[in-house]
């Protein structure tokens, strides 16, 4: 969002609701680098520190980016349209859509001037985005009936001052010192523990598989080689 894009919000806000010109050159007294400054930041701030109703604001923000305001229906909005995006989209850039058709996705947003926010839901769904004017106020409750849990913890991560992101990544970092400090060592072998290299296939050769047969009795003679009767030797005398 650019300076001119800030001084037209606050000229309008001026002219419509009568706000005093004292209002708009404290609130640009605070602008010193609107270019660089985040525009939801800044229109947050209209609403808490500088008194701005909601509605009032929305009214303003659809004139000036040429679009509508939307009443949102809590009842009627799906599932199936918003997990596309997911809840960190819809949180980080106060939006949440509420039709979807073939060709593009309507958006309920805080700021429908949101470029960065557009993109990145075009690159989500490959759908255009369409973007409307929302009170802030209603696109969180909206956002919060749909991820009661989510949006519950965001909110608490805010008031810690830290992201969800940032909060993961000391929880990342916390858990890889504990791991590295409690690592178990490793039992390095010096050369003297053994002097020779114990060769265990000396003591224990390996033993074949094959099974051996059994014994065999030795085997008997044959019919043929029977013992033959032994010639006598005895003298007769006669006489």
């Amino acid at each position: 969002m650019k300076k001119k894009t800030h001084v037209e919000i606050l000229e309008k806000l001026v002219i419509r609701y009568g706000i005093k010109d004292v209002f708009f050159q404290r609130v640009l007294d605070v602008l010193t680098d609107a270019d660089k400054m985040h525009a939801d930041e800044f229109l947050k701030d209209l609403i808490e520190k500088y008194g701005v109703e909601d509605t009032q604001l929305c009214e303003v923000l659809a004139e000036v980016f040429h679009t509508s305001v939307v009443e949102l229906n809590r009842g009627e909005l799906s599932k199936d349209i918003i997990d596309p995006i997911g809840f960190d989209i819809c949180y980080k850039y106060n939006l949440i859509p509420f039709k979807m058709d073939h060709e593009s996705i309507h958006l309920a947003c805080f700021n429908p001037g949101n470029l960065e926010a557009a993109d990145i839901v075009q690159s989500l769904t490959r759908k255009k985005p369409v973007l409307v004017a929302c009170p802030y106020e209603e696109v969180r409750k909206a956002i919060g009936s749909m991820y009661p849990m989510e949006t519950d913890l965001s909110h608490y991560f805010d008031r810690l001052g830290v992201s969800r992101a940032e909060l993961d990544n000391s929880l990342l970092s916390l858990e890889q010192r504990f791991l590295q400090e409690n690592e178990p060592e490793e039992v390095q072998e010096t050369e003297d523990e053994y002097d020779e290299p114990y060769d265990y296939e000396e003591d224990s050769p390996e033993e074949s598989t094959e099974t051996k047969p059994p014994d065999l009795p030795p085997p008997l003679p044959n019919a043929e080689e029977k013992e033959k009767p032994r010639p006598s030797f005895a003298v007769s005398y006669n006489g």
